[in-house]
């Protein structure tokens, strides 16, 4: 390989990082064809902690490939990269990769092979003393999903150390999500996107949901005022069932989001989840933080199905300090949506602000519509009915409530987490001081 070919290849593969993601679709020629397999992007954990994320990609009409990498520490900051460039020298009959030097480091190559799902490459440096040592790496594929990356060091004597093997896994899919959810978070700022809230993720397979935590973490080091990546990485934890690390993304979410506009389904939702998540780990101070923050942001929303949503939010706790005013407001603009949910809510409202007997009707009201498809808001209901037949001492009538709503709930599997949690918050009400 000539001077120049050398330096156009590392000029291309430093410079153009955005290529890696427009030229993976590029033929190998024949002398890296045998590489196709581990196109992509992959991530492994280290022995330290950190993960390593690593993408492959063609360039150069098939004929180099570039190789660039991420060492991220558990904050989601890059603690250490990599960058390379493999061509065939056909002065060597080798594949050579050349990797950038860093600030501390100078340049550095490494020569190997590729065959079918292994590659494997040599490297020699010099130790401390003078005595020579030679590295060797091997890349082996287990299947479409996994490879395991194996390194041994031998020394001038003869003597071999190895480590444990690295297992990668393709991330290749996930990588593009979080790009499209960085997009769209941006997007919404300019008020691009309809949705910008919307995040799926039941497009990734339950595996690879751990994974998705340090990929968002290191764009939040990278955009740490995007709201729509913190409530991203939220929803990954709740999924997760780490409630405490959801709620602290949702609380820097809401304080993030505060002045935002959008108050379609999948904003009220999220903000929906958030107030859930501080329920679940039964952090007062911080639920009501967040629910100030939520009835100031949608307090002059006229989305009927926001409101109702906001509303109820707000009233997971008993205990809690909140805007009851603000969350009646937003109640009462809802029954104009002629709808159960809208009347389970402003009896909620009714209840807390100590109107018995008006809360007991909107009960009424919403048990008789309640559809059968729906059974948490009929859960959520009986549990209220039973709250306020106990408050105003009617001990049949709270007993009927409470069985019905419990012999309901029983084994009973949660689609949506916020009700989920509104379910347990009332049973825990309904059974307190008995």
């Amino acid at each position: 390989m000539n001077a120049r070919t050398l330096i156009l290849l590392t000029t291309l593969a430093f410079s153009t990082p955005a290529l890696a993601a427009e030229s993976g679709a590029q033929p190998l020629n024949p002398h890296l064809k045998h590489h196709a397999w581990q196109l992509g992007t992959w991530m492994a954990k280290g022995g330290n902690g950190n993960h390593w994320v690593i993408s492959f990609a063609t360039a150069l009409d098939g004929n180099a490939i570039l190789l660039d990498g991420r060492q991220i520490d558990p904050r989601g900051a890059t603690v250490g990269s990599v960058h390379a460039v493999r061509s065939y020298d056909p002065a060597r009959k080798a594949l050579v990769t050349q990797f950038k030097a860093a600030d501390t480091e100078p340049a550095w190559h490494n020569v190997g092979t590729i065959k079918p799902g292994v590659t494997s490459f040599r490297r020699t440096t010099v130790d401390e003393e003078g005595q020579i040592q030679t590295h060797l790496t091997v890349d082996k594929e287990i299947d479409a999903e996994t490879y395991h990356n194996f390194g041994v060091t031998v020394d001038a004597g003869g003597n071999a150390t190895s480590r444990d093997p690295w297992e990668h896994r393709r991330v290749t899919r996930i990588v593009r999500a979080i790009d499209h959810v960085r997009g769209n978070a941006e997007a919404y700022v300019l008020n691009l996107a309809a949705n910008p809230y919307q995040f799926r993720p039941e497009q990734w397979a339950a595996s690879d949901l751990e994974m998705v935590v340090p990929l968002l973490s290191h764009a939040i080091h990278s955009h740490p005022n995007n709201a729509r990546l913190r409530s991203a990485r939220a929803k990954i934890h709740l999924l997760l069932n780490q409630w405490e690390l959801a709620a602290k993304d949702y609380l820097k979410f809401s304080e993030l989001d505060e002045k935002g506009f959008n108050d379609g389904h999948h904003a009220s939702l999220t903000w929906m989840d958030g107030a859930a998540a501080q329920a679940q780990t039964g952090d007062i101070p911080a639920y009501q933080t967040y629910v100030a923050r939520m009835l100031n942001r949608f307090g002059g929303s006229l989305n009927l199905m926001t409101v109702e949503r906001i509303a109820k939010s707000a009233l997971f706790f008993e205990p809690a300090k909140v805007d009851l005013r603000k969350a009646g407001v937003l109640a009462d603009r809802s029954l104009k949506f002629e709808w159960p949910h809208a009347r389970f809510v402003k009896g909620l409202v009714e209840f807390r602000s100590g109107r018995l007997a008006s809360a007991a009707g909107f009960v009424d009201e919403c048990l008789s519509r309640a559809p059968k498809q729906q059974p948490f808001l009929s859960i959520q209901a009986n549990f209220l009915g039973a709250l306020i037949a106990k408050a105003q001492g009617n001990e049949g009538k709270r007993q009927s409530h409470q069985a019905k709503a419990e012999r309901s709930m029983k084994d009973r599997a949660y689609g949506w987490f916020h009700n989920k949690v509104i379910c347990e918050a009332l049973l825990k009400e309904s059974k307190g001081g008995r």
